[in-house]
């Protein structure tokens, strides 16, 4: 696992598969179809919880199954998050976003 995006996979950090699909305009690389579907789902989600314009980066630090915890950026705001959804990255049935409260940004 890692979190550079251009080594793994753009949400759960997965070196594995080679899977591309366009997010806010921009070709990412993704392990698989679901982390596509997921990372789209929660990026729009997201923007429409916290006004941002876009999300600079998402990352899930810590995958159990279909939910994780992570953290989203846009420019200098950073926020912690808990997802989960559907095996097949279509539904996103929890999304929960608070501050950071960790030191330092990702």
């Amino acid at each position: 696992m890692t979190a550079d995006p251009d080594r793994g996979c753009r949400l759960c950090g997965a070196e594995w598969g080679d899977y591309r699909a366009n997010v806010q305009g921009e070709e990412l690389r993704f392990c698989c179809d679901a982390c596509a579907s997921f990372y789209r789902l929660a990026v729009e989600e997201l923007c429409r919880r916290t006004g941002w314009p876009r999300v600079d980066r998402l990352f899930l630090e810590s995958v159990r199954g279909t939910e994780g915890d992570g953290w989203a950026r846009h420019g200098e705001e950073l926020r912690e998050l808990h997802v989960r959804g559907t095996p097949d990255g279509e539904v996103l049935e929890e999304l929960t976003i608070r501050p950071r409260t960790r030191g330092g940004a990702p």
